[in-house]
């Protein structure tokens, strides 16, 4: 449990209660993309990196209706090759936690099952998640804290694959809803790609490096490739 106590009701989040509505096939998300990023590295390079146990990490950018969304670290590889290709496809599930948004913390969460886009979820007294119905804007995820005190939410991103591989779904962004709040979370298919020491997965960052690569990606620009730059330490696309 994340909240163990008689009179700290533990963050289950797995019980999930539609509100008067069911789910039709025009409520539910379309179908989703499948995006494909390809990262090169020169084999110098790459065998210093890998000696220096480097890895690669990934963000992704999330919009919130207050602004103050923090990011939390989407990917972290080690296992890097000369030539790499990382697949994703973006479907979110939501989560509340009790974990502090600190530069370098865990994120520890407790998730609802599925999240649909438009939808607002929110946690209860009880300390689990209830969909409130939709009436969001396309691609928003609202999220209403009516717990007893302040929790951290935000979404998780499904899990990412790189070459058979399929990495744990984890969160990407942290923001504390305080009491009887609401936020609305938009997740964009922008990403920041650098490379850096000692990250992992789910992890709080303060701010992207100076030397991340921005990355925009969309429903006409669903594959794209980078190669590692070793002057400047960053990514350069790659036509």
């Amino acid at each position: 449990t994340l909240l163990g106590s008689p009179f700290n009701p533990p963050l289950l989040g797995v019980v999930v209660k539609l509100t008067g509505a069911i789910l039709t096939t025009s409520q539910c998300p379309p179908t989703t993309p499948r995006y494909s990023l390809t990262i090169n590295f020169d084999f110098n390079d790459l065998i210093e990196i890998r000696n220096n146990r480097i890895q690669v990490v990934m963000t992704k950018e999330v919009l919130s209706s207050s602004g103050e969304s923090t990011p939390v670290i989407w990917f972290a590889y080690e296992s890097i090759l000369s030539y790499n290709v990382i697949k994703w496809e973006p479907v979110y599930k939501v989560y509340a936690s009790v974990s502090d948004i600190q530069t370098g913390a865990k994120i520890e969460y407790a998730t609802l099952n599925e999240a649909f886009p438009m939808y607002t979820y929110r946690i209860k007294p009880s300390g689990v998640f209830q969909s409130m119905g939709g009436g969001l804007a396309t691609g928003e995820y609202g999220l209403q804290n009516d717990y007893f005190r302040s929790l951290t939410f935000g979404l998780i991103h499904s899990g990412i694959t790189v070459g058979n591989e399929t990495l744990p779904e984890v969160p990407i962004n942290a923001e504390v809803i305080n009491q009887n709040n609401t936020i609305v979370f938009t997740p964009t298919d922008t990403i920041h790609v650098f490379l850096q020491e000692n990250a992992s997965e789910g992890t709080v960052l303060s701010t992207i490096p100076s030397h991340a690569t921005r990355i925009v990606f969309d429903e006409n620009t669903t594959q794209q490739t980078i190669t590692y730059n070793s002057e400047t330490g960053s990514f350069i696309p790659t036509m």
